[in-house]
């Protein structure tokens, strides 16, 4: 779709930087009318690019955004065998409404998680489809159609690639939050367009026609009131699409699991959604609604607050209300934020457009620059150990290692097996284990591995040609964790990822254990989280 630029004028910053000053830096609190119930949830479809995607209703609604490049927790520890937690950016909503003649109207008819059905008289005329690449970027682009019997809404769905020269992403403004001199951090180099085109069927004028726009967001899958943000109108200094520099972005550091449990992982999550045009209002407040004990979320059929599960306050009260807050920033609180665009009145038969755009961007937190794995011989099982930093000079060893790494996200546990000085202890399985080095000879090596950059590494090493399983780990001194202790039976034994090609994958099978073969175990280092917000 055709981009319009916004105008940049002085005035308007010095404007927007007196009400900033005066903003509260909390909401009013405003109440908004029961939801209708419970409803039946819109048709959706999955519109996804290389790096993230987003479920949409054909009311250009989504409950649902997922991140999909690695790295992720790849269990809840507490759960190991468990599912794998997704890394979702949103688990509230992407929502829109529409005002004219004085009267709010939602387009999605219903609401998720929490479940409750809104004031929506809009029926799908087309729904949502993808069938063109205009741009050749080898995204389709969509579009559906609703309408009321007073307006029809068009909406248009593109996928886009923002970049600018060397950089890539577009600028996500952090506002007051940020440290530095232009605060801000790129996205994600995909983000995506929504463009609106309410077209008025009512035949007669329709009154102060205007757009609201609405995100509840969670980065990081931080679902509790970890989540911050900002109002962000400056210009910055790079990234695509710099016509859309109104920005609304919000970020939480997270384990990636929903209540912040610990991974051995960290994620700097940000989601930001911006327009190309001064809006009339803006507002950051509040969606409650994830946590027991928030307003409206029971169990109990018998409460009179129940409400269809609706929150009773937030963003979407300010909207329905049309009292939107024009606060510029809150931390720490189930963040949610929104737009008013203005169209003025608009005649029979006439259409006015209104343009949106989202953009996500995810930070593991703690990769080394570069770590080295220490290798010594001791006459009997090596001793593997890690440092921070590049490897010193190195000298030949006497015998030829393998070397694999896992991470802790791979290991599967399996029942209590074994003894040892401490009795029984956990068995495990490595599921994903990758060679590193084969018949190395020398007492450093080089482990740095991308893939892997904020999990909790495990590095495991053997003498070349030990057909075996790798064996029985040791902790490292001062680390008396048993989760960092291993021992694979037969049936658990990881194959052999180092061995001689035995297997159409070009892996030997899985052998008996390995205890007594000489192996050793080196854990990776874990470094310090960074303060929330900063790029």
């Amino acid at each position: 779709m055709t981009r319009y630029r916004g105008f940049r004028c002085f005035f308007v910053l010095v404007l927007f930087a007196a009400v900033a000053a005066f903003s509260p830096l909390t909401s009013a609190g405003t109440t908004c009318a029961p939801g209708g119930g419970f409803c039946t949830p819109s048709p959706v479809v999955v519109y996804a690019n290389p790096h993230w995607s987003i479920q949409l209703t054909s009311f250009g609604y989504s409950d649902f955004v997922i991140y999909q490049l690695p790295p992720f927790p790849r269990w809840d520890p507490r759960d190991p065998t468990g599912a794998a937690p997704i890394h979702e950016m949103f688990s509230g909503e992407w929502a829109f409404a529409i005002r004219y003649n004085g009267t709010v109207i939602w387009l999605e008819p219903c609401f998720l998680y929490p479940d409750w059905a809104t004031n929506s008289n809009f029926i799908v005329e087309v729904p949502i489809s993808f069938t063109t690449d205009t741009d050749g970027d080898g995204v389709l682009e969509g579009t559906s159609v609703i309408s009321n019997g007073t307006v029809r809404i068009t909406i248009e769905y593109d996928f886009d690639l923002a970049t600018d020269g060397t950089d890539y992403g577009t600028a996500m403004g952090l506002g007051v939050k940020g440290t530095m001199a232009d605060p801000f951090r790129l996205s994600d180099r995909w983000v995506l367009f929504q463009r609106f085109a309410v077209e008025n069927i009512s035949g007669s004028m329709l009154s102060n026609v205007s757009l609201y726009t609405m995100a509840a967001v969670h980065p990081g899958n931080t679902e509790y009131a970890g989540i911050s943000g900002a109002y962000d109108w400056t210009l910055h200094s790079s990234g695509g699409f710099q016509d859309y520099f109104w920005d609304v972005t919000a970020f939480a550091t997270n384990s990636g699991l929903t209540d912040g449990f610990p991974t051995g992982s960290m994620f700097d999550d940000a989601v930001s959604y911006s327009i190309n045009t001064l809006a009339g209002a803006w507002d950051i407040d509040i969606y409650p609604g994830h946590q027991f004990g928030d307003d409206g979320l029971t169990t109990d059929p018998n409460d009179a607050n129940m409400n269809g599960l609706k929150p009773l306050s937030g963003t979407h009260c300010n909207i329905e209300n049309q009292a939107l807050n024009n606060v510029t920033h809150l931390t720490d609180v189930e963040f949610a934020a929104g737009y008013r665009l203005d169209g003025g009145d608009l005649a029979a038969a006439a259409t006015w457009l209104g343009d949106v755009m989202l953009a996500v961007d995810s930070k593991p937190i703690g990769q080394p620059a570069e770590a080295c794995g220490h290798l010594q011989e001791t006459g009997g099982d090596p001793v593997l150990t890690m440092s921070k930093g590049p490897c010193p000079a190195s000298n030949p060893t006497m015998l030829t290692y393998d070397i694999a790494m896992g991470s802790k996200y791979d290991l599967s546990r399996v029942p209590s097996c074994g003894t040892g000085p401490k009795g029984e202890f956990d068995c495990t399985a490595l599921i994903d284990l990758e060679c590193k080095a084969r018949q190395h000879a020398m007492d450093n090596i080089p482990l740095i591995d991308d893939a892997h950059v904020s999990d909790m590494l495990v590095y495991l090493a053997r003498p070349s040609q030990v057909f075996g399983s790798y064996g029985m780990g040791r902790n490292l001194p001062g680390n008396p964790n048993e989760l960092w202790r291993f021992y694979f039976t037969s049936a658990t034994a990881p194959i052999d990822v180092c061995g001689p090609d035995a297997s159409p994958m070009g892996e030997s099978v899985q052998s008996a254990p390995g205890v007594g073969k000489r192996e050793a175990v080196g854990l990776g280092v874990p470094v310090p989280v960074r303060e929330n917000g900063l790029p």
